[in-house]
């Protein structure tokens, strides 16, 4: 029987672990050729549809997601249509809690429940037979009736085969990586609360697959684990590891839990390379009576004090991550979550906002806290006993402008300044929001440089704001990302101009500098395309009235992807 495995992403650089997973272990221990397919929710359903026909396939396994399962049920109800015999098989963590409402839906014969790679395949060889037997793990209807045993047998990762072999199919794409299943912690917001069971792969299985992306210099390597440093001494050991092999190309992604870390670990940490690592930091709240209401027993204080020591580090990028909506949060609850988050300065904040999931223990809790949600996928907070749906679109104008304005670092240097006009951080992001609700900026996309403007506008309207300043600081932000040909109209640049020859002697005398390391005696021409120099009327370092001059060397940028400038005597 043809087998198709089909994944719809949410974005064409993700790719889908399960069904390569899947593909890897049945042609391991079962001799099948499974076929994948891959697509993104931006595609047409009809084309979707036409690609995954012109398959013939005997058998269709689509796996399953919040951000897809729309598609997927449409998609599937126009397959039996077209071709009545095929077989559709669902999986993946968006059927696996509700597996026995969505199969009387009658898009579906079959839904793998849980860990598939085994279960799939098992699945597949009992439908060659012919003869199809009640397989664990596995729900379908059966004369109107429900139909299912669970799988209470978990695999030894280590005896699922690691799925890249040849990397030219994910050029330009995330590469993710599983380590570890399961998670210690009971998070009543998150699915992997539902069993507390941790697997790991074997060390030296890690170690192997590990070196395998240290080869290709693979640009980021994305680890999937729930929470990867649950077992410390492991984690020393693949950091370390990591450290000591570190091709100075390859970036790792890892979510872990802050208060787990170690003082060994932090100096261990010290010997990274810049950019080699980045850590993704769940605070969600820190409103003490939600905290313990969603079952998070993390010491705040102790988060903050981690994630500190490691910034002082400068080498590590530091995502921190919030959750509006959760239980006890009102808005000014969250605002103070968000401001003592913000403070500790992370590289990156995420404004999330509650998912009720299907398995998750937040779904029966719903109702006790008045969570009012989305009926279909992803099932996101409307409002609670807590927040109303206008605090909820407040909080959603809130997290569009630190996307912008913050987790972008194009705006650093302004934002920093504007900072000084409110009471807390928070509120200076709530006055951008309204701003640009009121000049209706969001009706439409914009430029990189048109966001320059709007802030600007923006600034022109605080009492007291030095806008001379803010010019120069605006100029700077723009120069440590790229080499503008043009520059807003409201941004001076005659100083730069008015030493154009100084600039090119500049660049002359210093062709074998440490400023342009790996550009050795290169023609003053060439330094000038990887390189530029901004004159400013006020010193952007020290906020001084003086005339200064700051090279930006495009190939020297820092774990932001920032070019940081330097200050130079023409």
């Amino acid at each position: 029987m043809k087998t198709l495995l089909v994944a719809i992403n949410s974005k064409y650089i993700h790719s889908n672990l399960a069904n390569l997973y899947i593909k890897k272990y049945a042609d391991k221990y079962y001799g099948y050729d499974f076929k994948t397919l891959d697509f993104t929710i931006n595609q047409y359903e009809s084309d979707i549809l036409a690609q995954i026909y012109k398959q013939k396939a005997d058998i269709v396994a689509f796996s399953c997601y919040i951000w897809n399962i729309s598609m997927v049920k449409n998609i599937a109800t126009s397959l039996k249509k077209v071709n009545p015999s095929i077989k559709i098989v669902l999986g993946g963590p968006e059927v696996s809690y509700n597996y026995s409402d969505i199969i009387t839906h009658n898009f579906a014969d079959y839904i793998v429940v849980g860990e598939g790679e085994k279960t799939f395949c098992e699945l597949v060889k009992s439908l060659e037979q012919g003869d199809y037997k009640q397989t664990d793990g596995v729900c379908r209807l059966k004369d109107g009736n429900v139909e299912y045993n669970p799988n209470t047998e978990l695999l030894n990762l280590d005896d699922i085969p690691f799925v890249y072999s040849d990397l030219t199919e994910f050029e330009n794409r995330i590469i993710y990586y599983e380590s570890s299943r399961g998670c210690p912690f009971g998070c009543s917001y998150c699915m992997s609360s539902v069993t507390k069971k941790v697997r790991f792969l074997s060390l030296g299985r890690t170690f192997k697959d590990l070196d395998f992306f240290l080869e290709n210099k693979v640009k980021q390597v994305k680890f999937v684990d729930r929470t990867f440093n649950c077992d410390r001494a492991r984690t020393y050991e693949i950091i370390e590891y990591l450290i000591k092999n570190d091709n100075k190309v390859t970036n790792f992604h890892f979510e872990i839990s802050a208060d787990l870390i170690e003082d060994k670990l932090v100096k261990l940490l010290k010997q990274a390379r810049a950019g080699l690592f980045q850590f993704e930091i769940g605070v969600q709240s820190t409103n003490p009576q939600t905290l313990k209401t969603i079952n998070r027993s993390a010491d705040t204080q102790k988060i903050f004090d981690n994630v500190n020591k490691i910034k002082n580090l400068s080498n590590v990028h530091l995502h921190l991550d919030l959750i509006a909506g959760l239980p006890h949060e009102d808005y000014e609850s969250f605002k103070n979550s968000f401001n003592e988050v913000i403070a500790n300065n992370p590289d990156q904040l995420q404004l999330g906002f509650l998912k009720v999931l299907y398995g998750a223990p937040m779904h029966s809790q719903a109702r006790e806290y008045q969570i009012e949600y989305t009926h279909t996928p992803p099932y996101e907070v409307l409002s609670t006993h807590k927040l109303s749906f206008d605090d909820v679109l407040r909080l959603k104008s809130v997290e569009q402008m630190v996307e912008i304005y913050y987790n972008t670092h194009r705006f650093d240097s302004e934002i920093a300044y504007l900072g000084k006009f409110f009471e807390t951080s928070f509120d200076m992001f709530q006055s951008i929001a309204q701003f640009y609700i009121e000049g209706e900026f969001y009706l439409a996309p914009h430029s990189k440089l048109a966001y320059y403007d709007i802030l600007y506008n923006f600034a022109k309207t605080l009492d007291g704001i030095d806008i001379g300043l803010y010019k120069e600081l605006a100029k700077y932000d723009i120069c440590t990302h790229e080499k503008y040909r043009k520059l807003p109209e409201w941004v001076e640049c005659d100083l730069t101009k008015a030493n154009r020859d100084k600039i090119i002697e500049f660049y002359q005398q210093n062709a074998s500098s440490e400023l342009f390391a790996g550009y050795d005696n290169a023609p003053s021409t060439l330094l000038a395309k990887i390189a530029h120099i901004e004159g400013f009327l006020v010193n952007p370092f020290t906020m001084e009235n003086a005339e200064t001059f700051v090279l930006f060397n495009y190939n020297n940028r820092d774990i932001n992807d920032k070019c940081v400038g330097i200050e130079i005597t023409l």
